[in-house]
């Protein structure tokens, strides 16, 4: 590797095979999903003889179809050691999401510093490549949640998610729930386990002070994932929403009434009370919510009898076609 006006690049690489044969039959091989077949020919072919174009396509069918032992091999090999593969910030996250779900729990580790390093230099002026970050930075603290689920405490996963995400990327971004099953799962086995319990949580979500949180999503975050338990009842969760947002009523709550509302499909009594609580957030009496959180909430409580309540919040109802 060296650099040519201060940007990384990588030297070049002889785009044939040995025989004409070679090439097509792997290509179709590839193609065919027939991945452990071409890893074998793959690792007997020298280097020099192995055609550029043909290892990005096996790379990317690969992760593609989930075959992590050739990405596994493609990566050390021809991107790590020899330099040979340039990959661009989609398949990074393609490959990171498959080696999470693989296990291979240090390759993502790896992809995350590849990134930086081709990559990170102008991330910040550049959307695409922020979000690209993001879901690296969340693969990344994902993959410690999952490897360190019964050697490390949740306070300390929870760390690292405040660390690599809250301190490092904008404000602006929003840390959804739904992106983090594996440090839900973490805090699933901290309470099933007692390395966590209720005042401990409590003590995480209001009084915590130890590291300052920037971003507005992130206190949510780890609401949202106390929400997501099934180790509290519908009062408990519907009594810590409450308290939660009396204590932080400036933080957005849509995510949590996603997540309450996916649960409470069937309780209106419980949905209601989150209506009413809701309602008190705001002085004009008037609900805003993402279209995803209104329609949960209106096919809720629509079935239930407490319906009226939708005739209170006429914001929450879908427009007349016809005062339109």
């Amino acid at each position: 590797m060296f650099r040519r006006g201060g940007i990384l690049t990588y030297r070049a690489f002889r785009r044939h095979t040995s025989t004409g044969d070679t090439r097509k039959e792997l290509y179709m091989r590839c193609l065919n999903r027939e991945f452990d077949s071409v890893l074998s020919t793959v690792r007997q072919i020298p280097d020099e003889q192995l055609d550029y174009n043909f290892l990005h396509i096996y790379l990317e069918r690969s992760c593609q179809w989930g075959h992590m032992a050739s990405v596994d091999y493609l990566w050390h090999r021809y991107v790590l050691d020899s330099k040979v593969l340039v990959v661009r910030p989609h398949l990074l996250v393609k490959m990171g999401n498959l080696a999470l779900s693989s296990n291979k729990l240090f390759v993502t580790q790896q992809i995350y510093r590849y990134f930086e390093e081709l990559y990170g230099k102008n991330v910040y002026d550049d959307e695409a490549a922020l979000r690209w970050k993001y879901e690296l930075l969340r693969i990344k603290v994902e993959s410690f949640a999952r490897g360190t689920l019964e050697s490390t405490t949740f306070r300390e996963k929870w760390k690292v998610l405040l660390e690599d995400m809250d301190q490092v990327l904008p404000t602006s971004t929003v840390l959804s729930v739904r992106d983090f099953p594996y440090l839900r799962e973490a805090l699933k086995y901290a309470l099933a386990t007692g390395s966590m319990d209720v005042p401990a949580l409590d003590e995480m979500l209001f009084t915590e002070t130890k590291i300052s949180i920037r971003n507005s999503s992130t206190l949510p975050l780890l609401l949202n994932l106390a929400l997501a338990q099934g180790h509290f009842s519908p009062p408990a969760k519907v009594d810590l929403f409450k308290r939660f947002f009396s204590s932080h009523p400036q933080l957005p709550y849509d995510d949590s009434l996603c997540v309450l509302a996916r649960q409470f499909r069937s309780d209106g009594y419980s949905l209601a009370q989150i209506l009413d609580f809701v309602t008190t957030l705001h002085p004009e009496g008037k609900i805003t919510t993402s279209p995803v959180a209104r329609r949960l909430l209106t096919s809720g409580l629509s079935d239930s009898e407490y319906s009226y309540k939708l005739q209170e919040h006429p914001e929450l109802l879908p427009a007349d076609p016809t005062t339109s």
